[in-house]
């Protein structure tokens, strides 16, 4: 990516899916809540690939998937109505059953603080470690959050790491908890009226 031209956003295609996954999986391979449920690296890239297509397929079905025109970047969104996937369980088959019911207890915290109305939930952005600092993040949600203004709908995300509230923030996010269970790294659920 050219460091003097501003990122180019785009949304993702059914053609994309490889390049999505994989970008989104390089972004996760320091992400606190990753990294505690999967600490070891072969067990890592053994199930975030298939994680990723789970967590946001239905989202790179629907058409709400965006990517940086060369792959340092992507951003999935599930719509207003539109249902996520369930886990397969074979997913977590090698995770510490302790750290998966940490993790799972704040999922399950999180899920009760979605909004009420039809809203857009941001279950994974992220961008290739090389390329941040260049815009690349900000980009994503000031293009994604052009659309779900549009909408008039509301928007929700859980940071799985706090250094990314900030971010999020400057787009008119707001803190709504900080959850935290047992020894896992904490969960930040926020959200945002539509502007």
């Amino acid at each position: 990516m050219d460091q003097q031209q501003p990122p180019t956003i785009r949304r993702a295609g059914a053609e994309d899916a490889e390049i999505l996954v994989h970008c989104i999986a390089l972004a996760f391979a320091e992400d606190p809540i990753m990294r505690y449920l999967y600490p070891a690296s072969d067990g890592y890239w053994q199930t975030m690939p298939a994680f990723t297509r789970a967590f946001s397929g239905s989202a790179m079905e629907a058409g709400a998937c965006w990517l940086e025109q060369h792959g340092a970047g992507a951003a999935c969104w599930l719509m207003p109505h539109q249902v996520q996937a369930d886990m397969p369980p074979t997913l977590f088959s090698d995770v510490d059953p302790e750290r998966l019911a940490e993790v799972g207890g704040m999922l399950e915290a999180i899920a009760a603080l979605h909004p009420a109305e039809p809203h857009w939930y941001l279950p994974q952005i992220g961008v290739d470690p090389v390329a941040r600092g260049q815009g690349v993040g900000a980009a994503l949600m000031k293009t994604a959050l052009r659309a779900i203004d549009e909408s008039m709908a509301p928007a929700f995300l859980e940071s799985s790491n706090p250094r990314n509230v900030s971010l999020y923030e400057r787009f008119g996010f707001e803190v709504i908890a900080e959850l935290q269970y047992g020894n896992a790294p904490p969960m930040i659920p926020m959200v945002r009226s539509p502007a």
